[in-house]
């Protein structure tokens, strides 16, 4: 197996600075976010201007995006609705003057209007009586029908919550004081706020969206090409149009790690958000297997729905973390499973693999603090496959 470990020299992509990249990918945290430097390094190392690049585990649409601002035509997917929120809004992207004369004219509606809708108890927990009108009021009357309702959906999602700015700073959050990248349970949030005796404070909606529009466009933002699907990674054949087949170059994409992240319970409120009320059906279908079988398994069947879409020495690269197994008391290389798996079994030709070493203060289980890192390790392992 050919493999280059984590250096500078062997991985280019971290010899960018941590926060590097355009404003579109902070338009909302996520969880498992990898740094747009390393989706940029491989997408132009595989695929050039014009090519169609899959992300199939889009999540926050990193991957999209860096395909959307080096000249290629992004597609993605997902199965968690938040991250399929977001992809809409990024790679189908209206102007700025359209979307600011959106928000004049939603402010004006609400303003005339009498709205009263009253939230969940759990929900309004985390806002101002008169944020919380105004975020109920958007949540009734965009439609996501709408290329500019749905960019400003994907705003709301990523202000819907985190923490405050330094004193002295606009705010740029909704809610109360709390973490940007998860939506804490509601007995978490009042345990938080019992301890904390922290306030909801009075959040300007539309200012504030107004400040995160101006930030998005304050560099050049490309014309949207590409789509955005809610589907099943180990589906995608059966559910994409026709015209996707035998097009892709490329797909450059992180599957689920065993498991490891909660993608349906850490985004319960931008979820209510989106009109889903229970977030249990979406935990359970974003999960990636319960156990290594069925991971493996979960891996074989995703490799082999890819084959029809791809083009004539297409490459897939996947980016997979080592996790750690209780039972075990011991790291699993994931990533050298899959390879075994998808070579000897798939028929994918082993290009490469690079071992990315991932510091403790990027990682976004640092929230739960030293004793409570979660089953990911600092190793992941970026896999590259020719179809």
């Amino acid at each position: 197996m050919k493999t280059t470990r984590s250096s500078p020299k062997a991985n280019p992509w971290r010899a960018y600075p941590r926060r590097w990249g355009h404003p579109l990918h902070s338009m909302c945290s996520y969880m498992a976010m990898f740094p747009p430097a390393l989706a940029r390094y491989f997408i132009r190392h595989y695929s050039k201007k014009g090519d169609i690049v899959a992300d199939p585990f889009a999540g926050r649409g990193t991957g999209p995006v860096e395909a959307l601002l080096t000249g290629r035509v992004p597609l993605a997917s997902d199965l968690n609705p938040v991250a399929v929120a977001l992809n809409q809004a990024k790679i189908t992207l209206p102007s700025k003057g359209r979307v600011i004369k959106r928000i004049g004219d939603l402010e004006k509606q609400f303003r005339r209007s009498r709205f009263k809708g009253k939230p969940p108890k759990d929900v309004a927990l985390f806002f101002h009586w008169k944020t919380m009108r105004e975020i109920l009021w958007l949540k009734a009357h965009l439609n996501r029908r709408s290329k500019v309702d749905r960019f400003l959906i994907g705003v709301i999602l990523g202000a819907l919550h985190g923490t405050w700015t330094k004193k002295g700073k606009v705010r740029s959050y909704l809610s109360v004081h709390t973490p940007n990248t998860m939506s804490l349970s509601p007995g978490c949030m009042r345990n938080h706020l019992a301890k904390t005796g922290l306030k909801p404070k009075y959040a300007p909606t539309f200012d504030i969206l107004r400040l995160r529009i101006n930030h998005i466009y304050s560099e050049d933002v490309p014309k949207a090409i590409g789509a955005a699907y809610l589907a099943d990674a180990r589906e995608l054949a059966k559910h994409l149009p026709r015209k996707w087949h035998g097009s892709v170059r490329l797909v450059f994409t992180s599957p689920p790690y065993l498991d490891v992240i909660s993608y349906g319970k850490y985004n319960w409120l931008r979820l209510w958000f989106l009109g889903y009320d229970d977030y249990r059906p979406i935990e359970k279908a974003t999960r990636g297997g319960s156990n290594l079988a069925a991971y493996l398994k979960f891996m074989c069947d995703f490799g082999q729905t890819l084959k029809p879409l791809l083009k004539k020495n297409a490459h897939v690269v996947l980016v997979i973390g080592d996790v750690y197994s209780a039972r075990k008391n011991e790291s699993l290389g994931l990533g050298e499973l899959v390879t075994a798996l998808w070579t000897h079994k798939l028929g994918y030709r082993h290009v490469k693999t690079f071992v990315d070493e991932i510091r403790q203060e990027d990682k976004v289980s640092r929230l739960w603090g030293k004793d409570k890192t979660g089953k990911a390790t600092k190793i992941d392992r970026i896999i590259v496959f020719k179809a």
